[in-house]
């Protein structure tokens, strides 16, 4: 009787371990999953002492001319965020986690609901009204590659999916803190 209640015990495990390893272990899986091309920065100096607003753009096409127009049929995530001071002349996202803050307080390691949002542009570069989405929770990391800028947004939109928008590379920044 023991032999056949270990050969049964042996037989649940195996079964156990080949299901899982069928399963996608890869970490977890969103609704919508995009690397952004661009990052922009437009950093506004210090709001409180010793916290910085930076307003993050993702996008896939970003912004052209003079006065920053949008692409055609692009895509903008747009993250008001909120941590270290950056130097006066020398701008650089500060590394960190960053989490939602529903009640704006604006506090440091935090990204605001009132200024963040996703939305598509049309083919003549209009705003598409519908595909403007708030956020309703989040994280935003990032880090620093030596000179790459590292950054990975988890956020559910109010249309109810999950969302990750990854960006490596070199972000273009407009200091307008003086």
């Amino acid at each position: 009787m023991k032999k056949i209640l270990y050969g049964l015990a042996m037989a649940a495990a195996a079964a156990a371990l080949s299901s899982c390893e069928s399963r996608d272990n890869d970490g977890p899986t969103y609704d919508v999953e995009v690397e952004a091309a661009i990052l922009d920065i437009d950093y506004y100096g210090e709001y409180d002492p010793g916290v910085g607003n930076y307003c993050l753009y993702l996008s896939d096409k970003g912004f052209h001319g003079e006065d920053e127009l949008f692409y055609p049929d692009a895509f903008y995530y747009i993250v008001d965020m909120y941590g270290a001071v950056s130097e006066s002349g020398r701008v650089k996202l500060p590394a960190g986690t960053y989490t939602f803050d529903a009640d704006d307080t604006m506090a440091d390691g935090t990204f605001s609901y009132s200024y963040s949002m996703y939305y598509e542009t049309d083919e003549e570069a209009i705003r598409i009204e519908d595909s403007v989405l708030e956020f309703e929770s989040g994280t935003l990391s990032v880090s620093w590659e030596g000179d790459d800028c590292v950054v990975e947004l988890v956020a559910l939109t109010s249309d109810g999916k999950s969302r990750h928008v990854t960006f490596r590379g070199q972000p273009g920044v407009n200091d307008y803190s003086e």
